[in-house]
This record gives C-alpha cells, sequence and structure tokens, in this order.
C-alpha cells in the first residue's frame, strides 16, 4: 500500500460482497485485544428441564443467541403449561458450555413465576463448565435456593442475559 493506514477496501458505490477468512480480523488495533476470531448467530428449541426424571409440561419456546468471541448474548422464551410435582433443580440449557469461573453468567427474568411473596426475585446461575442455567430464587439480604418446578404457575417463561464461554 505504500504508507501505514492510507487504503480503504473498497468505496460507497463499489463494495465487497463477502469475506472469507481462516484466521480473524482485526479491528481497531493490531493487539491480540482487537482481533475478532469468532462471531456466531442462531437459535434454538427451549424447554425448561430437571436433574430429576421427573416431566417437565413446558411447551417449546424458542431462544435467540448472538456469540462475539467468547461472550453470549441470549434471549428466550418457553410457555409452561401448569404446575406439577417434583423436578428439582430447574434449569434452562444454554447454547454453549459456560466458562469454569464465578460470575460467568447473568441472565435476568422477564416475566416472575407464582412465587413466595417474602420479597424473593429469581435468577439464573451457570453450571461451570456446563451448558446449564439453573433458576434459584434470590433473597435480599444474600443466598438462594434452587427452583422445583412445582414452585412454578403457568404462563410465559421469559428470560435474557450473557455470560462467557471458553
Amino acid at each position: 500500500p505504500g504508507s501505514d493506514n492510507s487504503k480503504d477496501l473498497g468505496v460507497s458505490s463499489f463494495r465487497w460482497k463477502d469475506l472469507y477468512l481462516s484466521g480473524g480480523v482485526y479491528l481497531g488495533g493490531t493487539g491480540s485485544a482487537n482481533k475478532l476470531s469468532d462471531y456466531e448467530e442462531g437459535s434454538y428449541n427451549t424447554t425448561l428441564a430437571t436433574d430429576t426424571s421427573s416431566t417437565v409440561p413446558t411447551f417449546a419456546g424458542t431462544t435467540y443467541y448472538v456469540k462475539v468471541g467468547s461472550m453470549v448474548h441470549m434471549h428466550g422464551q418457553v410457555h409452561i403449561s401448569g404446575s406439577s410435582s417434583g423436578g428439582i433443580n430447574l434449569h434452562v440449557p444454554l447454547p454453549f458450555t459456560a466458562i469454569g469461573m464465578r460470575g460467568a453468567l447473568t441472565v435476568g427474568l422477564n416475566q416472575a413465576l407464582s412465587m413466595k411473596p417474602n420479597g424473593e426475585y429469581l435468577t439464573i446461575i451457570v453450571e461451570l463448565n456446563n451448558a446449564k442455567g439453573y433458576i434459584v430464587s434470590t433473597a435480599f439480604g444474600g443466598g438462594h435456593s434452587h427452583l422445583g418446578f412445582d414452585q412454578c404457575g403457568s404462563g410465559l417463561f421469559t428470560f435474557s442475559g450473557s455470560y462467557r464461554t471458553a
């Protein structure tokens, strides 16, 4: 090119259609922090699951995700068709395995399920080195407990947030 940082690839009236790279692209600099080597968008059918063999009466919903580098951004929903007994450790399947460190997941619940009226709220906590997030009830004073399906009502369960993957 003759000199550094002086040439453009294409112009507004003559653009390139597709770009296929085998390694990655450096955006805004040449350091390793500027390298984008992974990008993916997708969706998958989502149902709630438990760690036991209990059947969870849900209708599959859809979760959409965008993965940029090691960050996964997701939004999904599941229709819950009624409560049943049992079904401990209710969880949502994640599109990728989370990293093995605390603070890997921040997913909020947009639709509250039938919960105890004592000031607790719901959140999703990642299972480290796994592709599932547990739905937990968290008290304002600290501490949390895993939610069982018998603690849920009926309706639309919506969630969104981000987490890190390896």
